[in-house]
Parts: structure tokens; C-alpha cells; sequence
């Protein structure tokens, strides 16, 4: 009776092992069929939307670049965030946009499927660009509300050498930040980063961090300084009016593309 007893509880258990086994399998499956289907729409999008991006992109912000640094608009310490900001954007355009682009309709699956180094790599220059990226465009809102709330103060206190400075210190943060989320990357099996729940759990504070707080802080900054703007819009040049309204659009932008 005993022996009995034994077989039955051991069949018992390998049942239930099947079952947890198949939940599994099955909760598996439903992730996958949800991400395949992801994939392929996004495969559309990549197909049309990149080249598009690479080839209008590149040459428009390398001429914003030129621009931002001529002599006549040097004297602005905007004029420093805004051509940064032209780099990083060439540099993100060239670097993880193309790679992604490659990797769904050139080599196709070489980032995917690929080494485990290329994988993390191509991860942390995501995030390194989309951080300077975002953090240089806080930079130009908190810049526009104090040229429009305390001129004094910019015009004194501030100058093209402290723009350099805050520059190269948001590119140090965006160039250590993320490199935690790039040792995880490089941990993943073959790539798969969908599936890695570390991954999405540092990955959703990453995005707290690059889009999401820098959006909030974009968006007051900029209702703050266009109401203040409206108020002395007769009153100011016209010339530095047009610069404000031009860099409170460039963070509107970056808001407007950034939430879907």
C-alpha cells in the first residue's frame, strides 16, 4: 500500500510539473506572438522611415551645426547647446538608427542574433545619445526661462565658456549612466532583451530618467517662459524674440515626439 501511495503521489507531482511546465510554455508563446507582431509593424516603419531619417537628417543638422557655430551667433551660450545638440542628433542618426535600420532590412538579424558585445554596445550608444540628447534640450529650456525671467543675471553671469562646461558635464553623465544597463544588455542571451525582466525593470528607470522627467521639466520651463514672453513681446527686440520663440519650439518638438 505504501508503494502505492508512492507512484501515486510521484504521478501526482510529475503531472503538476507538466502543467507549470505548459503554463509557462504557453505564457511564453503569448509574449512572443505579441512581440512578432510588434516587430513586424515595426519592421514597416524602419523600412520607409529610417532612410528617410539618415538621409534628411544628417545633412540638415550638420548645417544647423555650422550655423549654431558662426561668428555672428557665437555670442549667443545657447548657440553652444544648440550645436552640440546638432552633433549628438548626427551621431544618433548615423549610429543606432542606421544600425537598427540595418538590422531589419540589410543584415538582417545581425544585431539580434548577434554577439553578445554588439548587442550592449548598440544599446549604450542608444541610451548615451538619447541622454545628451534630452538633457541638451533641458539645457536650452532652463537657459530661455532665465533670459526671459532674469536677463540681468544671463547677461552677467553667464557665457559661452560655463555653456562648455555644462556641456561637457552632461556628456560625462550620459556616458556613465548607462553603463549598468549595458553590462545587463551584455548578460542577455542572444540579445533577446524583450524577454529579460532586469532589462525592463532598469530600462523603464532609464526611460524615467532620458524622456520622461526631462519632459516634464521641458514643458513647465517652456509654458513658463512663453507666458512671461508674451508679456514683453512689444517691448523687446524683435530679434531676440525670434531666437526664443525658435528654441521654445525645438522643446515643444522634442515633447511632441517623445510621448508617443
Amino acid at each position: 500500500m505504501n508503494s502505492t501511495i508512492s507512484l501515486s503521489d510521484i504521478s501526482t507531482t510529475t503531472i503538476n510539473n507538466n502543467d507549470d511546465i505548459n503554463g509557462s510554455l504557453a505564457d511564453d508563446w503569448e509574449h512572443y506572438r505579441a512581440y512578432t507582431k510588434f516587430y513586424y509593424i515595426t519592421d514597416e516603419v524602419f523600412l520607409y522611415a529610417n532612410p528617410i531619417l539618415i538621409i534628411i537628417g544628417i545633412p540638415t543638422h550638420a548645417l544647423s551645426m555650422i550655423i549654431f557655430l558662426r561668428k555672428r551667433m557665437r555670442r549667443y551660450p545657447v548657440s553652444v547647446f544648440m550645436a552640440m545638440l546638432s552633433l549628438t542628433n548626427i551621431l544618433i542618426l548615423a549610429g543606432p538608427v542606421t544600425m537598427q535600420w540595418l538590422n531589419h532590412k540589410v543584415f538582417i538579424g545581425f544585431v539580434v542574433t548577434g554577439s553578445r558585445f554588439l548587442c550592449a554596445f548598440h544599446v549604450y550608444i542608444d541610451l548615451v545619445g538619447s541622454s545628451i540628447n534630452s538633457w541638451l534640450i533641458l539645457m536650452i529650456a532652463v537657459e530661455r526661462y532665465l533670459s526671459v525671467t532674469k536677463p540681468f543675471l544671463i547677461r552677467t553671469n553667464f557665457n559661452r565658456q560655463q555653456a562648455w562646461t555644462i556641456v561637457f558635464s552632461v556628456f560625462l553623465v550620459a556616458i556613465i549612466a548607462p553603463l549598468g544597463l549595458a553590462i545587463v544588455a551584455s548578460k542577455v542571451d542572444d540579445c533577446l532583451l524583450f524577454f529579460s525582466k532586469t532589462y525592463q525593470i532598469i530600462g523603464s528607470i532609464q526611460i524615467f530618467f532620458i524622456y520622461v522627467l526631462p519632459s516634464i521639466l521641458i514643458l513647465t520651463l517652456s509654458i513658463i517662459t512663453v507666458h512671461k514672453l508674451r508679456n514683453r513681446i512689444r517691448t523687446r527686440g524683435s530679434r531676440r524674440i525670434h531666437i526664443s520663440v525658435m528654441l521654445i519650439a525645438v522643446s515643444f518638438s522634442f515633447i511632441t515626439f517623445t510621448m508617443p
